[in-house]
């Protein structure tokens, strides 16, 4: 099981959340370009199962071509992704559950 980030921070206070005692209240988000990188070496490794222990990966810009890089590897790992249900809801994010999906991904 491989533990990864695409991003660090949590503009949220949630009181339960070590994002929170951690002190940033601001998101950093990695390059995308440092992203596929990482994803094309993961592939190559063939990590079976791929922990994103982002708090907030789907807050954004760039959730989306993160899933699309995964996607168009065919990685045959698991990704197991941390999401905020609400931001799915507000943003009306439908098509966020469809590249899910067709990733193989879990929620």
């Amino acid at each position: 099981n491989l533990r990864m980030e695409f991003k660090r921070g949590c503009p949220y206070a949630c009181t339960f959340c070590a994002q929170h005692e951690l002190g940033r209240p601001k998101t950093h988000y990695y390059e995308l370009n440092r992203i596929e990188q990482e994803l094309h070496l993961i592939a190559a490794s063939q990590v079976r199962r791929v922990s994103v222990t982002d708090p907030v990966f789907n807050m954004g810009k760039t959730y989306h071509e993160t899933l699309r890089m995964i996607e168009s590897l065919s990685m045959t790992g698991m990704f197991n992704f941390q999401v905020r249900p609400e931001l799915i809801a507000r943003m009306n994010d439908l098509t966020f559950l469809d590249m899910l999906a067709a990733t193989g991904s879990e929620v």
